[in-house]
């Protein structure tokens, strides 16, 4: 990273101005490691669970596959508007919703982005309960009842800290965060792919299916499409520090495109495997002892990731809907 681009004024950093070309601090790959890490999460692994509770494995595959990449294909043009001009996700919606649309989306986007930070955090308070649990540590750790809310405050005490830092500390937070958690991704794959072996797994039937095929496609497809286009609120605040409009289009379909598709397929076939929804599940069933306990501790790095990105989104988008907040 060049001197003039370590780092970014405190008022383009939370929004309050358009990025200027000294502050556009992210190449391909350094957004390609932020924006991807809320799909590495919980999130992504999530919904491919679902849809390997509906779905066998080829019909996940293809499930997963046009649920995500096709909204992509949609929306991730609209990265290029940010880039060029600098600015926040509400601001750019301006143009076609008009102030009160505009404000009245940010409101619907503040709601939801509270809930998935709590429930990024309370999951990796879970995990780290499990982890505690299974190093046998005192209840107050351990138990889901006192050991989860515990770890959940210090997490969200720790995401905040990276956060307040601003992009520069987010990016260096994810340069460890995001490949550490793919170790964990493409670990479990391998694991269930050539420990299990495809033509095993390709023929295990899901735990919860509907009652009827076509039911149960199209609730996992829908799941998808609505993982898809999820993504579309939060590409400003991080599109808008991408050094050309060539990078942010490009990591924005690459990261929520190609490898959240892959995470959510990792999750499929875990929850097939394991027969569970339940991340803590799939560590230990297909992992092992060992590498169950090392899997929950990733799988909480990444939650922790995915808080990061999405209170700075927050503080991004608050900032620029309440300028005259600034102080």
């Amino acid at each position: 990273m060049s001197k003039e681009n370590s780092s970014i004024s405190k008022d383009v950093a939370f929004g309050f101005l358009p990025a200027s070309k000294n502050d556009r601090i992210f190449n391909l790959r350094d957004l390609i490691l932020v924006q991807v890490v809320i799909g590495l999460s919980s999130f992504g692994l999530l919904t491919g669970g679902y849809t390997g509770t509906m779905l066998d494995a080829k019909q996940s595959l293809a499930a997963i596959l046009f649920g995500n990449a096709f909204p992509m294909l949609l929306i991730v043009p609209i990265t290029l508007y940010f880039a060029r001009y600098g600015i926040d996700t509400f601001v750019g919606f301006r143009s076609s919703l008009g102030y009160l649309g505009s404000n009245i989306f940010f409101f619907v986007f503040l709601i939801l982005t509270l809930g998935y930070i709590s429930i990024a955090l309370f999951m990796s308070g879970q995990a780290l309960a499990e982890a505690a649990n299974w190093l046998g540590m005192p209840a107050i750790f351990s138990s889901q009842a006192m050991g989860a809310p515990f770890f959940s405050i210090l997490l969200f005490i720790c995401a905040f800290l990276v956060t307040v830092r601003g992009p520069v500390a987010i990016q260096k937070y994810t340069a460890v965060a995001v490949p550490v958690f793919m170790v964990l991704m493409f670990g479990l794959l391998a694991i269930v792919l050539f420990g299990q072996g495809f033509t095993k797994v390709a023929h295990i039937l899901p735990s919860e299916p509907f009652e009827t095929t076509s039911r149960s496609f199209a609730t996992a497809l829908e799941l998808n499409i609505g993982l898809g286009f999820s993504w579309l609120p939060y590409l400003g605040q991080y599109s808008r520090l991408s050094k050309t409009e060539g990078g942010a289009f490009k990591a924005g379909f690459y990261s929520y495109g190609i490898i959240v598709c892959i995470a959510a397929l990792v999750g499929a076939l875990a929850a097939l495997v394991a027969g569970s929804l339940n991340p803590s599940d799939w560590m230990f069933s297909i992992a092992g002892s060992w590498g169950g306990f090392i899997g929950l501790i990733l799988l909480s790095v990444g939650n922790v990731g995915a808080a990061i990105f999405l209170m700075y989104s927050q503080a991004v988008s608050f900032k620029t809907v309440f300028p005259k907040n600034h102080g």
